[in-house]
């Protein structure tokens, strides 16, 4: 009996280790849902219930289509025990083929013995009702892993490529450039950012957790760590930010103030010029999406600048 649960264990972890070979990185699944979003999916707080995948489902307005980026599968809404559930959608079963009356039943076959059925144990009930809650467990957890980064998207942030060291959740980043996991709670600092002069943790409170993320070697490329003046500059790229406008004004019909500096711009004239940037970045990314050049990074540009732009737009204006 302990050899054929072993056997089952190591299919199982096998079967695991091939998802995650086969499954696209953070950075291309990031993509496809924003593309998704520009082309008028709708991003659901629910995710995708297949093992190992929990990536967040969009749905298609018009036709109530839902699907996972991911997996690359469609799935229906069904309500099992009182709790929305998704379900693959399935293809329809063949017709019976119709059997004339006047044929005789085939005999069944003798069931031959089996030599293995005294060491392999019998599914009980327990076991089945375990396995059950598992399950259940582990979709509840991806609805609110998903509800939570949809949150914080319509909030402005950005979803990264690097996961969670603990719970294996895309991290966020808020507006401050701060590396956040939403589920954990707790703040992530990569390895090559960590002082220990700098941070500091009080009694009662939780110490950041430092992040070392991997980076595969190539060819062309040995296996050491990216330069930081290359890295900064892809994350800031990949994550468009509104052109930092200055709070002094120099077209201001002329006003100055009594000792003679210029006078400040109020917060309207800030916000006014903060979406005027946001749409030059729009503008700019679409004509090179129409052109045909960078379209994967048009496509992350148009993104990221419509959610500054939803998060400006709500900005109230006095």
């Amino acid at each position: 009996m302990d050899s054929t649960i072993e056997l089952e264990e190591d299919d199982y972890w096998d079967s695991i280790r091939t998802q995650k070979r086969q499954e696209p990185p953070r950075k291309e699944i990031s993509g496809l849902l924003g593309q998704k979003m520009l082309q008028g999916w709708t991003l659901l707080a629910e995710s995708c219930p297949s093992i190992e995948c929990f990536n967040p489902l969009v749905e298609r307005k018009k036709d109530h289509t839902i699907l996972c980026v991911n997996c690359e599968k469609n799935f229906n809404r069904e309500t099992i025990s009182g709790e929305m559930v998704f379900l693959p959608v399935t293809a329809p079963a063949p017709a019976p083929v119709p059997v004339a009356s006047t044929l005789q039943p085939t005999p069944a076959p003798t069931p031959q013995p089996s030599t293995t059925s005294s060491s392999v144990p019998q599914s009980s009930t327990p076991s089945t009702n375990t396995e059950d809650n598992a399950i259940q467990q582990r979709l509840q957890h991806s609805r609110n892993s998903s509800s939570l980064i949809s949150k914080k998207l319509l909030e402005g942030w950005s979803m990264l490529q690097e996961s969670c060291p603990v719970c294996q959740v895309p991290l966020m980043r808020n507006r401050e450039g701060e590396m956040t996991c939403v589920v954990c709670n707790m703040r992530v600092i990569k390895q090559s950012e960590f002082d220990p002069t700098k941070y500091r943790v009080a009694e009662g409170q939780t110490a950041p957790q430092v992040y070392s993320a991997p980076r595969p070697a190539t060819a062309t490329q040995p296996a050491h760590e990216e330069p930081a003046s290359k890295r900064q500059e892809v994350e800031e790229r990949r994550e468009i930010q509104p052109e930092p406008v200055s709070f002094q004004s120099k077209e201001r019909k002329g006003e100055t103030r009594g000792d003679g500096r210029e006078a400040e711009l109020d917060s309207a004239e800030v916000l006014e010029r903060a979406v005027d940037q946001v749409y030059l970045e729009i503008k700019k990314a679409t004509e090179n999406l129409q052109s045909g050049r960078d379209k994967k990074e048009s496509l992350d540009i148009l993104s990221s600048s419509a959610v500054a732009l939803a998060a400006l737009l709500r900005v109230p204006q006095h």
